[in-house]
């Protein structure tokens, strides 16, 4: 395993180098250069993102719901963060790729049109349906292209609930967060999380205590544009700097906090809550590992509707953090029962989350 997780860096920014030099690949080497990246693909797949569900043996998800196939690919994805997270070696290799360059060399990659020829193999492994999208495979010319890959309208239903799912996604929710004798801080899957290092502003934080907090995470093959949750207006976002952990749970376990660490947006949104009052939220784009870009298609300051997009992440998984105020929304109880088991909630955007109090 470890021996394939280094042939897989190597033959993964071997080949950025060789792009970013503008070098010239020789047509009888083109297959055999292509069947190299194909299997290193395979391999930082395996290393870099998670599946949509998690291992039951570990995390005590339900597997009832999944195809027989996604298993293979939760195995996969559990053994190589596993190395990456709780092995001596991989914690080496991880501290190198998690930073800002081998990110960057990562988005470099996918936009080229080199990566293009990796899509076929990555919709067979995550077993995309291409019915639901706009584009046909052979359209997209860049592999970060796929990754922003647009819905055909009327595929997801948006709920006439209050407050939906920003995306497809896996839902956990905290309720009453910071009401501890720590106030900004709790643990978010055994890990500590502290809400002023997150948000990057302690009035901010002291505002949100006792709220609810909802994490989306996007696995690799999921839909990766994200929209509003509720119909209000956003400001524009305001970057925070970090790196980029993977957001798979095995890092959590590992004392990783991704969601403190990595590269986010801060975006505050005001929106009606009531039919005369105006409440604030605040929604956080977290990227993930190779995961250094996330785009902003809203217009700051006009209103927008539940459902509309909002923005999209590139290559790779990642997470959509939803803060709001106390006393506002009653979150879905079936969302809450599983949270307070430890389970996801598998969701579809624009599927209803919550209702006003």
């Amino acid at each position: 395993m470890k021996q394939k997780i280094i042939h897989a860096l190597l033959v993964f920014f071997s080949v950025c180098a060789m792009m970013s030099t503008k070098a010239d690949v020789p047509a009888g080497h083109f297959n055999a250069l292509m069947k190299n990246i194909k299997k290193a693909f395979n391999y930082t797949n395996k290393i870099s993102f998670s599946s949509l569900r998690m291992s039951k043996e570990i995390f005590h998800s339900d597997l009832a719901q999944l195809d027989p196939k996604s298993l293979d690919v939760i195995a996969d994805d559990n053994k190589a963060v596993g190395f990456l997270y709780g092995n001596s070696i991989g914690k080496i290799v991880c501290s190198i790729i998690t930073k800002k360059y081998p990110s960057a060399a990562a988005g470099f990659f996918a936009d080229s049109r080199l990566s293009k020829y990796l899509i076929p193999s990555f919709i067979k492994k995550y077993h995309i349906n291409m019915a639901d999208y706009s584009q046909k495979t052979n359209e997209f010319v860049t592999l970060n292209d796929f990754f922003k890959r647009k819905i055909k309208s009327g595929v997801r239903i948006i709920s006439t609930a209050p407050l939906v799912s920003p995306a497809d996604s896996a839902v956990t929710c905290i309720e009453n967060i910071g009401t501890t004798a720590a106030k900004s801080s709790f643990t978010i899957k055994g890990t500590q999380f502290d809400l002023e290092k997150f948000l990057g502003d302690k009035k901010l934080a002291e505002a949100y205590t006792g709220g609810t907090l909802l994490i989306f995470r996007l696995a690799p093959g999921d839909y990766h544009r994200f929209h509003f949750p509720v119909t209000g207006t956003a400001e524009a976002a305001v970057r925070i700097k970090g790196n980029y952990q993977s957001v798979h749970p095995l890092a959590y376990i590992n004392g990783i906090n991704p969601l403190l660490e990595n590269e986010r947006r801060l975006i505050k949104l005001t929106y009606n809550a009531h039919a005369t009052t105006q409440e604030e939220c605040i929604i956080v784009p977290v990227g993930a590992l190779f995961v250094g870009r996330m785009g902003e298609t809203y217009t700051p300051g006009a209103e927008h509707n539940k459902g509309d997009e909002m923005g999209y992440f590139e290559f790779g998984g990642s997470t959509v953090i939803v803060l709001f105020k106390k006393n506002i929304f009653t979150i879905d109880p079936i969302i809450v029962e599983r949270s307070l088991a430890g389970k996801e909630t598998v969701i579809k955007m624009g599927q209803a989350v919550g209702f006003v109090q």
